[in-house]
């Protein structure tokens, strides 16, 4: 069954993903300063994955708002890091196409998982399915993610 909330709280549900994401990137972006920005990516995937498989079987208001949440909190942690370890990737002359790449390719995922999922939604699979779908998505991105060691000098030996 799923929980029904009214208006005002759906949308603090709604909002809270982005509230932790306002306040936890500069936090996050500092840590992949520190630490580098693989470690942060791959957590942040974890981190964000997690919480979605839970996400079908809770009614309780509270419980749905930490859930939210920690997926914010991870979300923050993947979207600081990612711009950051492009630009060291790429040469100057090609950050801001880089930028722009990434962020196409961030609006093309979130145009199109909204209408993927309610295609699953329709489905027998239902709420069920929508979140399944999202937590293998994130966790097979981070499987490549992390098979796939791109560095400065493998960017440049391609030349």
């Amino acid at each position: 069954e799923v929980a029904y909330f009214n208006k005002f709280l759906t949308g603090i549900i709604i909002t809270s993903i982005i509230g932790v994401a306002i306040f936890a990137r500069p936090y996050m972006g500092r840590v992949s300063d520190k630490i580098g920005r693989r470690i942060p990516i791959i957590l942040g995937c974890i981190i964000s994955s997690l919480p979605l498989l839970a996400v079908p079987f809770v009614s309780d208001f509270w419980i749905l708002l930490l859930l939210v949440g920690i997926y914010g909190f991870g979300f923050a942690t993947v979207t600081a890091s990612t711009p950051a370890l492009i630009s060291e990737l790429v040469p100057k002359e090609l950050v801001g196409t880089s930028m722009g790449f990434l962020d196409t390719v961030m609006d093309v995922g979130q145009t199109l998982g909204p209408i993927i999922s309610g295609f699953i939604l329709a489905t027998n699979l239902q709420y069920y399915g929508v979140f399944s779908s999202l937590t293998i998505v994130l966790l097979f991105s981070c499987i490549i993610f992390v098979k796939v060691s791109v560095t400065k000098t493998n960017l440049n030996n391609d030349e």
